[in-house]
């Protein structure tokens, strides 16, 4: 690229053109991921904070789009993204499906109703879907906990 400058290009202008970009897009990819996040900035507010924990308290049963919840914040999704993971330590979805085990959770512990019905009332697809996520979150599936629940008070 230099020796093409040096030549008064040649080549033609849209060559060195390309050389160019060429290097410019190399730069940011080895360096500007790096970059950006070495500079990032800003942070989550508790205010921010509230507003996103309130909406996903009221939304538990239903999908919580990222863009929906991102907006609640007033970023964009992938700004949002990076910020929630600094502020908390974990994605958004890990974050949600947190949210939605303890409320079954805590429907397991209180209630009677069905297994099924508590996994749709909290958002989860299914039965087994959320079997698997409490199973990896709680160490044990809801019917386990519930079986436990139940024989606590009954003693």
């Amino acid at each position: 690229m230099v020796r093409e400058v040096a030549d008064g290009c040649p080549n033609g202008a849209l060559f060195a053109e390309s050389l160019s970009m060429g290097l410019a897009m190399r730069l940011v990819a080895t360096q500007g991921a790096e970059a950006a996040a070495a500079r990032e900035r800003g942070k989550l507010t508790t205010a921010q904070l509230r507003r996103i924990d309130a909406f996903i308290d009221a939304g538990i049963g239903g999908p919580l789009p990222l863009a929906a919840i991102a907006d609640v914040a007033g970023l964009s999704p992938p700004h949002f993204t990076r910020l929630f993971r600094k502020a908390l330590g974990c994605t958004p979805h890990q974050y949600v499906l947190g949210k939605r085990v303890q409320r079954a959770r805590s429907c397991l512990e209180r209630s009677d109703t069905a297994i099924a019905s508590i996994a749709l009332a909290t958002g989860f697809a299914s039965q087994s879907h959320m079997n698997a996520v409490f199973r990896k979150m709680c160490g044990l599936t809801p019917g386990a906990l519930r079986r436990t629940t139940s024989d606590d008070t009954e003693h």
